[in-house]
């Protein structure tokens, strides 16, 4: 990990330490016994210097940033977009080739990917996943206070209904996936237990 001053900080993973070409460390005295100050020119220091040419990260590669705003060195509080509620918070921060501008924003952002009207207000909503080790939902559950709504998530947002298993005539307190791909959906009368689109 590397918790940078300037700039982003860096999660690096080593990927090989055997690298044909690495460099060697050098050391290189002027005489047999070291020189006084005034003997030591800006031309005898040109001459036993040593470069350094930055590179491509060859063992590293780096996994994971983190945002860092360090040091700020600038900062306005306003509402300059024109049309949000919250004011944002502008900062000038950096230093070189890492200096940025940032944008910060009260609350996460949202990306719309779907938009469905709701028959009322909902008591609760639940995500289910696909059995692991996928992470992504396959269903939405929507519980309002006499009914449920079962939407499938894929390439479209669609109402699936009594075809899901669930129970759809009464609200969900709780639902999960389990094991095996089998579904439980928790509702004010029981417990229902769902295996490929049947209630057990």
């Amino acid at each position: 990990f590397c918790a940078a001053e300037f700039g982003d900080h860096a999660l690096y993973q080593f990927e090989r330490i055997d690298l044909p070409n690495a460099p060697t460390n050098h050391s290189e005295q002027l005489g047999p016994s070291p020189p006084a100050l005034s003997e030591l020119t800006t031309a005898k220091a040109v001459s036993v210097a040593q470069t350094f040419t930055p590179t491509m990260l060859q063992n590293l590669i780096s996994i994971y940033t983190l945002d860092n705003p360090s040091p700020t060195t600038g900062l306005l509080v306003g509402e300059l977009a024109g049309n949000e509620v919250s004011p944002q918070i502008y900062t000038l921060g950096g230093r070189g080739p890492c200096s940025s501008l940032r944008i910060l924003r009260h609350g996460a952002s949202v990306t719309e990917l779907a938009v469905s009207e709701l028959p009322g207000i909902p008591g609760g909503i639940f995500t289910i996943q696909e059995e692991a080790p996928s992470t992504n939902s396959k269903y939405i559950v929507v519980s309002f206070a006499d009914a449920t709504l079962v939407l499938s998530v894929g390439d479209t947002v669609e109402e699936v209904g009594r075809e899901s298993g669930f129970l759809t005539n009464a609200p969900t307190l709780a639902c999960s996936s389990l094991k095996g791909g089998s579904l439980c959906q928790i509702h004010p009368s029981g417990v229902r237990h769902i295996q490929r689109g049947q209630a057990k």
